[in-house]
């Protein structure tokens, strides 16, 4: 059976000094990425030398992208390129041709995979994460605009409606009205300030878990 694995590694002289593994029981997206077969070039693409940005500008694109999440009520000021591609454990959650089911919503909302990722995030659905703790970004490549970062996403069950910017009330489905946490790991693609990709897989923890690191 198939999992997902991301691995961080810390290297000084030649030798690990640290070593840090998630593993997300997940067949399904293990087989997804599986048929994938190779990732999109823009992870691999070099940004020249005249538009690369400093690791602290990096990681701040990053950490603007968790606090939209966070505060997710459609007023925020949203940095994504008009092309931004998600991807969540290999399966494309963002401008698809057709609408189809997305956390663990009914068909009333299915039209959110077929937005860009401003129009998501525009839009307010994902209001109801009550949290995004230990935010870190545990690898940064500014060579190729990327960052590798992981957070907490806590939902208290408290929030059991959300009203969208469009003037839809959603109905929070069962998943989310009891208290849960999951762990994310995110990987970004950033192009002059702006997300162009993102890649995301998540996996359950007990709620309110704290990291290991």
């Amino acid at each position: 059976m198939g999992v997902i694995l991301i691995a961080r590694l810390k290297v000084q002289g030649g030798l690990i000094t640290e070593a840090e593994q998630f593993v997300a029981h997940d067949p399904y997206g293990a087989a997804a990425y599986e048929k994938l077969g190779k990732p999109d070039p823009g992870w691999l693409t070099s940004v020249p030398m005249d538009q690369r940005e400093t690791r602290a500008a990096l990681d701040q694109a990053a950490y603007m992208y968790y606090e939209g999440l966070q505060l997710n009520d459609g007023k925020g000021i949203y940095a994504f390129t008009p092309d931004c591609q998600r991807i969540e454990d290999a399966v494309p959650t963002t401008n698809q041709p057709r609408p189809q089911n997305y956390g663990h919503s009914d068909l009333d909302i299915s039209d959110f995979t077929t937005m860009n990722c401003t129009d998501q995030y525009k839009l307010g659905f994902l209001g109801f994460t009550t949290g995004c703790r230990h935010r870190r970004f545990l690898v940064t490549d500014v060579e190729r605009g990327t960052v590798l970062a992981s957070a907490y996403l806590d939902f208290d069950g408290t929030i059991t409606e959300a009203h969208l910017t469009d003037g839809r009330v959603w109905k929070v489905p069962p998943y989310f009205m009891t208290p849960r946490t999951n762990q994310s790991n995110e990987a970004y693609r950033i192009e002059k300030g702006s997300i162009r990709l993102i890649e995301m897989t998540m996996y359950e923890i007990p709620f309110n878990m704290e990291p290991a690191f």
